[in-house]
């Protein structure tokens, strides 16, 4: 009797592992979905993020034609600072226009594919731009240098006072 009741709780036991490894199952199946959908979601969201910078940008320089862009592809080279863009002539970009961000000023484009354009950044070493400095007002001229991400300002008046971190405005 007592071997007997020790195995009769054993065919309960073989029922319920069956009904676990289906729901077993049915749960990895629902974990990959929602993983899916998790990426998805992220995907939207990295979206929305993007096309509120854009609107940003529009409400900015709304006296402006803008036309929204993202960099696909960037020059490794240490002498120039020169990167790909994801808009060209079919999207009315041409040669020597000038590139925003919402901080400003980031280059021109220097060359245009039907579907791209390179821009050369304003730290490229062989750009230079005319600016005017935030507290002074008094113009200098920025030009790009090799260590890296610095702007080199010349032509500075002796008696100008510079202050650490001030801007420089473009026209």
């Amino acid at each position: 009797t007592f071997l007997k009741n020790k195995i009769s709780g054993n065919d309960n036991y073989f029922a319920t592992i069956d009904s676990l490894k289906k729901e077993n199952e049915e749960l990895k199946q629902k974990n990959t979905q929602l993983e899916e959908a998790l990426r998805q979601l992220e995907v939207i969201q990295s979206e929305n993020t993007t096309l509120k910078e854009y609107l940003n940008l529009t409400k900015q320089y709304k006296s402006y034609k803008t036309v929204p862009a993202y960099v696909i592809n960037k020059d490794i080279s240490n002498y120039s600072s020169i990167f790909i863009i994801n808009v060209g002539s079919d999207n009315g970009i041409k040669e020597n226009m000038t590139v925003i961000a919402a901080e400003g000023l980031v280059g021109h484009v220097i060359s245009v594919t039907k579907d791209t354009a390179k821009v050369q950044t304003l730290i490229d070493t062989s750009n230079v731009v005319s600016s005017t400095l935030e507290n002074s007002k008094d113009t200098v001229i920025a030009r790009g240098t090799l260590n890296g991400n610095e702007l080199k300002a010349t032509y500075v008046s002796t008696d100008t006072v510079l202050t650490e971190g001030e801007k420089l405005h473009t026209s």
